[in-house]
């Protein structure tokens, strides 16, 4: 079991320095976007960030989880190739599709988001992004699939470059705002393509396998709507603030929003990228459950101490990377929305057991329930709370379908998961987020030290309420030490 520990937490860190990248880029471009974006540019950004998300997350129909999990059964290479080229004619339609029939509707989308037709432009730039980002989604996951995290993080890493380059040419020099961001946008995911093309006519078998294209689209099919009701549960709020308040409000919540992201994208995305390829190798052994029961543990802890670490120097970020003072309150917000992807970290390990048993559908129950307490909450909190209004909404329809999705768990994939030392781990996080707010008003010299002390005085608690034993101790630290 250490050695498939130490396989998981591996291939995590090697994706995560992707991602981690990605990450830095943004917060490099944040005095970039700060000083040539106003506080409502950006959270017109936003909208359409979360636009596009939503196109990609739900039009790609889940095309590529289903290819890695249909390749998985299967030790033909030829098979294999099929499923692959399948899956790339499938989302080469769906990309030419989106952008027949949303293109002529762009002056309409513009109107109705930001009630002028001279930001058309927007959105036919972003339909033209999403559908390329679709497209790329099928590579990427073959890389993972078959474990080149070595290829994976260098395309990431010079797509990266060329983002950035763009952005600080078009936006700086050129004066393009919004505009030039997409532009770098679609420049970036059109290098991912091109850059994979070699490997991916490698692999492929032109042959289109209709049997697994049914399959995957039954396997797909639900999620469509678990991932839609899922998006909707993390951006309703984007769309429902600027009806109640001003776009200068999304823009700081948005602002908040990315640096407690970095959890999202260093650790929970990495994780996913690194264990779901193992997962689905590994899920019949006998020894699985007592293995994934550890890795939540493990999991857990790093998400919560690095949420704590991320929410302990959120203030020394955003004052540092952001130069207008109009967007350094969003560092407030950074400590309470960084719960948000603790919950989100540990609802995902419970929800494999819906991915090992093809119960996928009920994934739709999940998000439909999550998302009628976000709506309902965020309808009748942001009027009277604001932004704060729309992180509590999010927090108690994240643990809605926390609870939920345990449940399910139990039913369908029993496993022993140490809960109460998880749920330690949890009240020691709020305790010292609660001791942050109070810190932050410190002088600097004061305020540095009792930060830097708080983090190590975590780590020095959990051990002593016993979250790891002697032997776990030294297995992390042989870990840490094959990593690196």
């Amino acid at each position: 079991m250490k050695g498939q520990l130490q396989k998981v937490f591996s291939q995590s860190a090697i994706y995560s320095v992707g991602n981690l990248a990605n990450k830095i880029v943004g917060f490099v471009l944040l005095p970039l976007y700060t000083d040539y974006l106003s506080s409502t540019d950006y959270g017109m950004l936003g909208l359409l960030e979360a636009t596009a998300m939503i196109l990609v997350a739900v039009l790609s129909f889940r095309i590529p989880t289903a290819m890695i999990r249909w390749c998985s059964e299967t030790e033909d290479l030829e098979a294999q190739g099929s499923i692959l080229f399948t899956s790339l004619i499938s989302l080469l339609v769906i990309s030419i599709l989106i952008n027949l029939s949303l293109q002529p509707f762009a002056s309409n989308f513009a109107i109705l988001a930001f009630n002028k037709e001279s930001f058309t432009i927007f959105f036919q730039l972003l339909f033209i992004s999403a559908g390329l980002e679709i497209l790329n989604k099928l590579p990427l996951e073959f890389l993972r699939f078959k474990e080149k995290a070595g290829m994976f993080i260098s395309i990431n890493l010079i797509k990266l470059v060329i983002v950035l380059g763009l952005n600080i040419y078009l936006i700086a020099y050129l004066k393009w705002g919004i505009k030039g961001i997409l532009v770098s946008q679609i420049a970036g995911h059109t290098f991912v393509l091109l850059a994979n093309v070699v490997y991916m006519l490698k692999n492929m078998v032109a042959k289109f396998n209709m049997k697994a294209a049914k399959g995957m689209a039954a396997y797909g099919f639900p999620l469509v709507f678990s991932t839609l009701s899922a998006m909707l549960l993390s951006l309703a709020d984007r769309y429902l603030l600027p009806y109640f308040h001003e776009y200068s409000d999304l823009g700081l919540y948005t602002l908040a929003y990315k640096v407690s992201s970095v959890t999202n994208v260093f650790l929970i995305t990495s994780f996913q990228l690194g264990f779901l390829p193992i997962a689905f190798k590994r899920y019949k052994d006998d020894d699985f459950k007592p293995f994934l029961s550890k890795v939540l543990s493990y999991f857990s802890f790093l998400v919560v101490a690095f949420s704590l670490f991320l929410s302990f120097f959120s203030k020394e970020i955003i004052t540092t990377f952001a130069r207008d003072e109009s967007f350094w309150l969003a560092y407030q917000m950074v400590p309470i929305i960084a719960f948000l992807f603790i919950f989100k970290a540990i609802q995902y390990v419970f929800t494999l057991s819906l991915h090992f048993t093809k119960n996928t559908k009920f994934n739709i129950h999940i998000v439909f329930l999550s998302l009628l307490v976000n709506i309902a909450l965020n309808i009748i909190l942001i009027p009277v709370y604001d932004v704060y209004g729309a992180i509590i909404a999010s927090i108690a329809a994240g643990l809605v379908g926390l609870f939920y999705s345990y449940r399910l768990s139990e039913r369908f994939f029993k496993v022993d998961y140490e809960l109460f030392k998880i749920g330690k781990l949890i009240v020691v996080g709020i305790v010292f987020t609660a001791l942050l707010y109070l810190i932050n008003p410190l002088d600097t010299f004061w305020r540095w030290s009792a930060k830097l002390a708080s983090i190590v005085a975590f780590v020095w608690l959990m051990i002593a309420l016993k979250f790891f034993d002697k032997n776990e101790i030294n297995f992390v630290k042989r870990t840490i030490k094959s990593i690196f």
